[in-house]
């Protein structure tokens, strides 16, 4: 991960108002560290590139229910787990399918 960013609440703020700049900023910092929590579930760089593309499109659609109160790292590591359940879920379930 890079430098500490300016504090959450003020990004989280700036995001929730439509502030491209400060989401690039969000982007910037945290892209490396989901994607390798994610490959390390996933074992795919294309799954894991996939789901953090899904934290970061779930950001910009529900910015407007973001809480300045929390801390973003803590918000996009709970996307990215929800995706990674979902993808692994799915991928259970074809396996089970597969098997028939």
């Amino acid at each position: 991960m890079k430098e500490p960013i300016m504090q959450d609440h003020i990004l989280a703020a700036s995001i929730r108002n439509g502030d491209i700049p400060s989401f690039t900023r969000v982007y910037e910092t945290y892209h490396a560290y989901l994607f390798r929590f994610a490959l390390r579930f996933l074992k795919s760089t294309e799954h894991a590139e996939e789901a953090v593309h899904d934290v970061f499109l779930k950001l910009w659609e529900n910015r407007d229910g973001l809480n300045n109160e929390s801390s973003l790292k803590c918000y996009l590591l709970k996307i990215c787990k929800s995706h990674i359940f979902h993808t692994l879920t799915r991928a259970g379930k074809e396996q089970a399918v597969l098997q028939l």
